[in-house]
């Protein structure tokens, strides 16, 4: 439930977030999460619900929260990520990732920038310099300020929500936090609805892909130099006329 033992969120959304939807709307919800994570995935659906029923009112804003030590291709899917936002198709790329999200190999990343039309040159360049790789730091950092633990971890209105993770029971926790909101339509407001298959399948009340308790307690500074370090590691990623050195 939302109450005022929840954890307020360290970093409120900004114009440097990705938000979709209003960003003056009414409710805010924002989700750290891991691009590898089938919990993020099946959370796909609880969020597609969310801006049905609440439409105009709902904003949802994505921050990367990659599990590197469980999720070995998280860290460079939240990388194309960013390098797809830079050309103007965060959300495009959001999207391709979790719909293919038991290939996000290297080569299968810069496939799917090309198939997205994107500069595939550039965004390579970019991932082999790791030029977002601070700032996925940077909202990682602000996720372990804010209690994140796991993913998907929810902020609705800037505070943690450690409830059920089913459509019914947020939207309950919106309507206390709203009375006055309204249901423009698509869901209905009993607890018959669910997530569907996949989110049936996927998501328990305790739904979140755990930190291990060495990863959990690694310091910023250090964390920062293990990014760093990682980037020494061989690899490839090849585009078309070329091979360039992979990020780790």
């Amino acid at each position: 439930m939302v109450s005022q033992l929840s954890t307020r969120l360290l970093d409120p959304v900004s114009a440097y977030d990705h938000v979709r939807g209003s960003r003056s709307a009414l409710v805010s919800l924002v989700e750290y999460g891991d691009f590898e994570c089938p919990y993020c995935r099946a959370a796909l659906d609880l969020v597609s619900g969310l801006q049905r029923a609440l439409g105009d009112q709902f904003s949802f804003t994505f921050r990367h929260f990659p599990m590197r030590e469980v999720h070995p291709h998280a860290q460079h899917a939240a990388e194309v990520a960013e390098a797809a936002a830079a050309q103007g198709h965060f959300w495009d790329m959001h999207d391709r990732l979790f719909a293919a999200q038991d290939t996000l190999d290297d080569q299968s990343l810069v496939l799917f920038a090309r198939e997205l039309d994107l500069d595939t040159e550039t965004l390579a360049q970019e991932l082999n310099n790791h030029v977002y790789a601070a700032h996925i730091e940077e909202q990682r950092q602000g996720g372990l300020g804010s209690g994140v633990t796991g993913t998907p971890t929810f902020f609705i209105d800037g505070m943690r929500y450690d409830g059920s993770v089913s459509l019914p029971k947020m939207l309950a926790a919106i309507r206390r936090l709203h009375p006055g909101c309204q249901h423009t339509g698509g869901v209905a407001a009993n607890s018959a609805h669910t997530l569907g298959a996949r989110g049936a399948a996927l998501m328990p009340a305790s739904c979140k892909c755990p930190m291990r308790v060495a990863f959990r307690s690694v310091r910023p500074t250090q964390t920062l130099r293990r990014t760093r370090s990682r980037g020494s590691r061989p690899g490839a990623i090849e585009t078309e006329g070329s091979t360039r050195r992979a990020p780790a």
